[in-house]
């Protein structure tokens, strides 16, 4: 996985970057958190950079982290479920 985000971290503008990191930071914090919705805010600007190019690039590196795919869910707040996160693993 290092290898992927250091390519990432060349490939993708820092803001990108940085928003993917964040996204992987509420991703870790939900694993930590198992039975607790975690919210993953995000800002418009955050929001705009989340193009389906990034979101991909999340599914491929949770992929490495052994997070089956169909387990990633990535819906808008409107369409989630109540109480889980943007994006959300279903355990």
């Amino acid at each position: 996985m290092g290898a992927r985000l250091r390519d990432l971290a060349e490939r993708l503008d820092p803001a990108s970057f940085e928003l993917l990191l964040k996204l992987m930071s509420g991703v870790n914090a939900a694993f930590a958190c198992r039975n607790e919705p975690i919210d993953i805010q995000m800002t418009p600007e955050e929001r705009a950079l989340y193009t389906p190019v990034l979101e991909r690039e999340l599914v491929a590196l949770l992929e490495l982290a052994s997070v089956p795919p169909e387990r990633v869910h990535t819906e808008t707040v409107s369409e989630r479920p109540r109480h889980a996160s943007w994006p959300y693993v279903v355990p």
